[in-house]
């Protein structure tokens, strides 16, 4: 008698909607999954100036705040890296090296705000690979409350844009399925 075997696989990408493709709000509002915030904060969808696809963020913060482009990791994804680390990857693109900053905020059970910033260092509006910025593990502490991804652009800079960003944690793990026999 044939049996057909069947698994689920599931993967350690923690942030989605970083590649900066899916924009149904509109070209000026920010990307699909991520939340625009800073006083005079502007973003828009940028054709010209991408790594990858069609499309990254352009991010224009206002003269006196920091703008941000920020998601919030779902608390069901967040058990799955408690005491554990995640990798940071993706492209990040400035006119002034150091306007933009991609970061990630770790919060744990009582408050407390661990920041790891990955900072530009070229200009000219040439993509950055943030790997190459620090490959290191961000650690997640085992009493984690929340965990976002920040994509900021220092206050009065000129436009910083960012391109599939994401957030890697966990392990690959593949289950198998009970399957009907055929």
């Amino acid at each position: 008698v044939p049996y057909l075997s069947q698994s689920i696989v599931t993967n350690n990408l923690l942030m989605h909607y970083g590649e900066m493709e899916e924009w149904a709000n509109g070209a000026s509002s920010a990307p699909d999954g991520l939340t625009l915030s800073g006083a005079g904060a502007a973003v828009a969808r940028e054709g010209t100036t991408i790594a990858q696809g069609l499309y990254s963020a352009a991010l224009t913060p206002g003269a006196g705040a920091v703008g941000q482009l920020a998601r919030t990791i779902p608390t069901e994804l967040i058990k799955r890296i408690e005491g554990g680390s995640v990798t940071l990857e993706g492209w990040l693109a400035n006119n002034t090296a150091a306007d933009g900053v991609v970061r990630v905020a770790v919060t744990d059970s009582a408050g407390t705000v661990t920041n790891t910033d990955r900072t530009s260092t070229y200009a000219g509006n040439r993509f950055e690979d943030l790997r190459d910025i620090s490959s290191s593990g961000i650690s997640i502490p085992s009493n984690v409350g929340s965990v976002a991804v920040q994509l900021r652009g220092i206050a009065g800079a000129s436009a910083v844009y960012f391109d599939d960003i994401m957030l890697l944690g966990g392990n690959i793990a593949d289950y198998d399925l009970p399957a009907p026999i055929i």
